[in-house]
């Protein structure tokens, strides 16, 4: 079995974005992107706002802003402070409602392996809800949450099918959200919870470790 990461994102939720606040010139001028950097794909409307660069892709839409980096694992945590952390800056008095630092995984491996390691980790022969699963070709997944690092930490594992090179693999599936609630004093909660993004990368990276290491002994 293998353990791929499969993308990283930071996501920072508003009752209300202005995309067209957030133009090419705008973006630019304030130092988020350069005119250099900017690759294939951007789009840039009144409701909704797409840069794609050689580190990022930032995404701008009434209800939100996405930050993916692109870059390195060790440098991702400076480009997602640096975007959202100034765009939060310059733009203070947007509502801003919730931040969450998103980080995505998966365990592939054959069809068997993949049901398999699902039964191990979620299966729960006494439980009332599985004896209806018990069936060899039942797969499982689960929800787990912990406070963690000031966050709420949301796990959500799961089944999936994905594709390379034309061919279907089998995976479970590992979605972590680092969930921070914005209340008061938004940039400042802002950029704390973007401090983080180091450290959170590292307990989900830990998880997923000690997942893999577990199922190969």
């Amino acid at each position: 079995m293998n353990l791929l990461r499969v993308g990283n994102a930071a996501v920072l939720a508003a009752n209300q974005f202005n995309p067209s606040v957030a133009g090419q010139h705008w973006l630019v001028n304030n130092g988020i992107v350069s005119l250099d950097d900017l690759e294939p794909g951007c789009v840039f409307t009144d409701v909704l706002v797409q840069v794609n660069s050689r580190a990022f892709q930032l995404l701008i839409t009434p209800m939100q802003c996405q930050v993916v980096p692109k870059c390195d694992v060790s440098q991702q945590g400076a480009v997602v402070r640096s975007k959202i952390g100034d765009i939060v800056r310059m733009l203070p008095h947007t509502p801003y409602v919730a931040l969450g630092l998103n980080f995505l995984w998966q365990i592939t491996g054959t069809e068997e392996q993949v049901r398999s390691l699902s039964r191990e980790l979620f299966f729960v022969e006494s439980g009332r809800l599985h004896t209806f699963f018990e069936e060899p070709d039942a797969r499982f997944g689960g929800y787990l949450s912990k406070d963690f690092l000031g966050f709420r930490l949301k796990l959500d594992v799961k089944p999936a099918l994905g594709e390379t090179e034309g061919e279907q693999f089998h995976a479970l599936q590992f979605g972590f959200n680092f969930h921070s609630d914005i209340k008061q004093d938004p940039v400042e909660t802002v950029i704390d919870a973007l401090l983080k993004w180091d450290a959170a990368d590292s307990h989900a990276s830990m998880v997923m470790n000690h997942v893999i290491t577990e199922r190969l002994l």
